[in-house]
């Protein structure tokens, strides 16, 4: 952990483990051709650490959406490995949510600002473009809805420590409302510019492409779900 060598975790696929080694194919690496080092699950449990310079790893570019973060496609064959125990990959995969529900959010508010700041710059019919009653209707509801996701990821974070795995109704809430907030606040952002929201130029699409991959990681439906059958079984008992 001395920051001298780069580590993705993989998006997509698991691998097994042999008595020559670990194989498998697994896809969707963040940076997977500059990495050293690469963190993913094996079946039934647990992960593996991998040298990705060592003997029987093959990393190939493959096809994403995200240009400025390309991905890459690793093929293991008996490739020598450190194993992670269950109960600590399960304690990093529940810290990484967390962590990407601060991203998404931190990227909401960095779209909502610039919003607020081209809607209080720019004039209409010789008003300012906050003045209209339901742009500044539309703020509101942006900024609600982020706070909530903020006080959620705060409580998520306080209480962290009690809950490894990652199961409790903290982080539930906290993983639901940052999936459910983040695209809201970004797409708003992006309408609320006009026509030029939509530009590269902008830039607004990197946070919409990166609060989307977030979302889809921490799974609003899921985590209400999982929210349910907690609330359920408190109510039951």
């Amino acid at each position: 952990m001395a920051g001298e060598a780069l580590c993705s975790i993989v998006g997509a696929g698991t691998l097994r483990a042999g008595p020559a080694g670990v194989s498998g194919v697994v896809g969707q690496v963040p940076l997977g051709q500059k990495a050293q080092w690469l963190l993913a699950p094996l079946e039934g449990g647990g992960a593996v650490l991998l040298d990705l310079a060592a003997p029987g790893a093959e990393v190939v570019e493959e096809p994403g959406l995200d240009l400025e973060r390309p991905a890459a496609r690793v093929t293991l064959r008996d490739a020598a490995a450190e194993m992670l125990p269950e109960a600590g990959w399960a304690q990093l995969c529940a810290d990484a949510l967390l962590l990407r529900a601060a991203g998404a959010l931190g990227a909401a508010e960095h779209c909502m600002e610039r919003a607020m700041a081209h809607l209080t710059g720019r004039k209409q019919f010789g008003r300012t473009l906050v003045s209209f009653q339901g742009l500044r209707f539309e703020l509101a509801r942006h900024k609600l809805a982020l706070e909530g996701a903020r006080h959620a990821l705060a409580h998520a974070l306080a209480t962290a420590a009690q809950d490894p795995r990652g199961e409790s109704v903290a982080r539930l809430v906290c993983r639901a409302t940052a999936a459910e907030a983040a695209p809201l606040i970004v797409e708003g952002a992006i309408q609320l510019h006009g026509g030029m929201g939509f530009t590269w130029d902008l830039g607004l699409h990197r946070q919409l492409r990166r609060v989307r991959e977030a979302a889809a990681a921490l799974d609003a439906v899921a985590s209400r779900a999982a929210l349910a059958d907690r609330l359920d079984q408190a109510w039951s008992a």
